[in-house]
């Protein structure tokens, strides 16, 4: 709640790793939080396929892009993960088939 959350504020701020670092220009921590908003984004468009979540998603994605040069595998993930997508769905559709891919 918010009592967690401002206690996680507070050890953040007095942080001797924050502190001494803070200066400095590192990509890594917008990085960690463009690559959260992207498994976020992507987690949500998977429960619900919509236009709307489909470019927040994408946006999501492209900002972990921009920040850092290894979205590029986070990317690919993302790709990957909609293939399956597509194939666990196409696979159910068939007669006789169940809705996994794993199914022998």
């Amino acid at each position: 709640g918010p009592l967690a959350g401002m206690l996680s504020l507070a050890l953040w701020c007095f942080s001797p790793w924050a502190l001494g670092h803070g200066c400095l220009v590192t990509p890594d921590i917008p990085a960690a939080a463009t690559f959260a908003a992207s498994f976020w984004t992507m987690a949500r468009y998977r429960r619900q396929h919509t236009w709307a979540r489909a470019i927040v998603a994408g946006a999501a994605l492209g900002a972990a892009l921009a920040t850092k040069f290894t979205g590029v595998i986070l990317a690919a993930a993302c790709i990957a993960v909609l293939a399956m997508d597509v194939a666990s769905q196409v696979h159910a559709q068939r007669p006789g088939r169940g809705s996994s891919l794993l199914q022998a």
